[in-house]
């Protein structure tokens, strides 16, 4: 087992078309909270809702990129960022919606930072679950709050 891969491609993200009425919905939510912002004195905050909008926008329109996972002896490796045994708190395989099966892991030493990986529909995750149990602890844990509002907005 030591030697041992464990490998998986998964979009990075579910891809949702957006229409232009997504799009002008949140232009006119921008629009609206940097006015109010202003009205209540706080240029920097509306600024900050402006260029904040923008990123949404910008990523919005982002197509997912093909991750290309391994699990092996040392970490879990996604594309060229590698998240090492010794680095990892708690993982945990979140099965809750089984469409958008994830890796959740807890990070030391980052602020209690959560990375959640999307896990291959053909992934035999009883053997993931085994192989990560004997690196790292196992704790139940759920998505971030972040990752939650971005599926619902489904940016």
């Amino acid at each position: 087992m030591n030697n041992e891969t464990i490998e998986w491609r998964a979009l990075e993200f579910e891809p949702h078309d957006k229409s232009s009425d997504w799009y002008w919905i949140l232009g006119i939510a921008v629009v609206v909270g940097a006015l109010i912002s202003i009205v209540f004195g706080n240029v920097l905050f509306a600024l900050l809702i402006v260029v904040g909008g923008f990123i949404v926008g910008v990523y919005a329109s982002k197509h997912p990129d093909l991750l290309e996972c391994v699990v092996d002896r040392r970490g879990v490796h996604v594309d060229n960022i590698s998240y090492l045994y010794r680095d990892i708190d708690t993982f945990w395989i979140d099965e809750s919606r089984r469409e958008k099966v994830k890796l959740l892991m807890t990070l030391k030493n980052r602020l209690a930072l959560q990375v959640a990986i999307p896990l291959s529909e053909e992934l035999d995750l009883d053997h993931l679950h085994e192989y990560l149990s004997a690196y790292i602890h196992e704790e139940e844990q759920a998505e971030s709050i972040a990752e939650q509002i971005m599926e619902w907005l489904k940016i």
